[in-house]
């Protein structure tokens, strides 16, 4: 089993180690240390049951050859990307287009409690992540579960800006009490998520 521990980053605050910890936990959790993210199932998840999640941005980017995620980011290209079906990916053909946030999926008081994904965002999308704990959203972004052994989100052709006053979703409630992401144009609603594959 993971024993995460504290990160020290570069400017040594204590949101960015715990996003730095939970993004690095999330990447190195196996199947057998009671992990929420490399089920078979996760996919099933998701309102229309196709594997498709909207995310609000919480910590990021990450490049993906940093000290922190270097490692299991190599694991996750060596294992999803090896796939043949997979090959031809935007994420397996240039990796390096790609940063590393923690996407937050919902949050709940009892039960699960928060759920967050890594989630790949292309570079070129200069997305904003907010630090986990505070309520400012950050950018929600379209991920779908990148088929494979290792069970993340890569970005599915939707972001919608935190400071864009007409966009398309939102997050519900609180990002620390209970809540999540809702997108009723895009026909998703965190509250039809099955919480039980998650």
């Amino acid at each position: 089993m993971l024993k995460t521990k504290w990160l020290k980053t570069s400017n040594g605050s204590f949101a960015s180690g715990l996003g730095v910890a939970a993004a690095v936990g999330v990447l190195l959790l196996s199947s057998g240390c009671s992990s929420t993210l490399y089920k078979p199932s996760i996919t099933e998840a998701s309102p229309n049951r196709d594997g498709v999640f909207f995310v609000d941005l919480r910590n990021g980017p990450w490049e993906i050859d940093s000290k922190e995620v270097k490692e299991p980011v190599a694991r996750f290209l060596r294992e999803n990307c090896g796939l043949a079906e997979n090959s031809g990916k935007p994420v397996c053909k240039n990796p390096r287009g790609f940063v590393l946030y923690n996407g937050q999926l919902r949050n709940a008081m009892w039960g699960k409690g928060p759920v967050f994904m890594a989630t790949f965002v292309p570079k070129s999308l200069n997305a904003t992540g907010v630090a986990q704990g505070r309520e400012k959203d950050g950018d929600i972004v379209r991920g779908k579960v990148f088929s494979g052994p290792v069970s993340l989100l890569v970005y599915d052709g939707v972001i919608e800006r935190h400071n864009d006053p007409a966009r398309k979703c939102k997050w519900e409630g609180t990002h620390n009490y209970s809540g999540g992401v809702v997108c009723p144009e895009y026909g998703y609603d965190y509250k039809q998520l099955d919480v039980s594959k998650l």
